[in-house]
């Protein structure tokens, strides 16, 4: 599993479009928001409102290092796959496969 880097930034400083690495709990324990979720602009006045001055974001992974995690999965699966041959139907596999570790889609 890919570890998630993550950040906390104060409410003025979050911008819509991130989201939260960890649940949004108020001081009762009540969930206000999930782990994951992305943020608009509505999201974030009302956590204004409720007077939350800190989130912990995910990072967005840098296409350097998105491209490096996918070639070193294809190598791997690469090596998985070597004795399944050269056929169309591995190929295809693992070209499925390898959509979904991405987080791609299966254009077929």
């Amino acid at each position: 599993m890919q570890r998630v880097e993550t950040e906390t930034l104060a409410l003025d400083e979050v911008q819509p479009g991130a989201v939260l690495a960890v649940q949004l709990c108020d001081a009762s324990g009540m969930i206000l928001l999930p782990a994951g979720c992305t943020l608009d602009e509505t999201i974030l006045e009302r956590l204004r409102v409720r007077g939350v001055e800190r989130l912990q974001l995910v990072v967005p992974e840098s296409a350097a290092a998105r491209g490096a995690r996918e070639a070193a999965l294809q190598e791997r699966l690469e090596h998985l796959f070597r004795v399944a041959g050269t056929g169309e139907a591995a190929r295809e596999l693992m070209t499925v496969v390898l959509a979904l570790r991405t987080g791609g889609t299966d254009e077929r």
